[in-house]
C-alpha cells in the first residue's frame, strides 16, 4: 500500500481566489511498490521535490528517501503526474519548490514507517 500524503503537499496556504491559487494535483501520483521492497517486507518513505510549469507539468525533480530502492518509483510516478499550474491575477504562472511525500507501507499501519534519515536518491541511477 503506497500513501501519498496530498494533504501534506506543502503549498502555501493563503486566501485565494479564482484567479489566485496554488498548482494542485489533477493526476496525484501513483508509484508501483517496489517488487524487491515487497518480497524484503521493506517500507519506506520519500520526498520529491519539484517545480510546475504554466501547463502543469513537473520539472527539476529530485527525490530524497529512507532506503534508496523507492527513489525511481517515486520520481517516475510524480514525473508522470499532472498538476493544474498555479494562477496569479487569472494567469498560469511556474511554481517552484513543491515538496510531495510518498509513504510506501504494507500494512495498514502508519506506525511502523521512519520517516526519519531521509538520503538524496544518486540521480543517475534514477533517471
Amino acid at each position: 500500500m503506497i500513501r501519498g500524503a496530498l494533504l501534506a503537499m506543502t503549498v502555501v496556504a493563503n486566501a485565494q481566489s479564482d484567479a489566485d491559487r496554488d498548482a494542485q494535483p489533477i493526476s496525484p501520483p501513483v508509484p508501483s511498490y517496489p517488487p524487491m521492497a515487497q518480497m524484503l517486507g521493506m517500507e519506506g518513505y520519500c520526498e520529491v521535490r519539484f517545480s510546475v510549469d504554466e501547463n502543469g507539468y513537473t520539472f527539476s525533480l529530485t527525490t530524497s528517501c529512507t532506503q534508496p530502492i523507492f527513489c525511481y518509483q517515486s520520481k517516475r510516478a510524480v514525473s508522470l503526474s499532472r498538476f493544474e499550474p498555479k494562477r496569479v491575477g487569472g494567469r498560469s504562472v511556474l511554481r517552484f519548490d513543491v515538496v510531495y511525500p510518498l509513504v510506501y507501507m504494507l500494512g495498514d499501519e502508519h506506525d511502523g514507517v521512519d520517516t526519519s534519515g531521509l538520503s538524496p536518491c544518486d540521480e543517475r541511477a534514477v533517471s
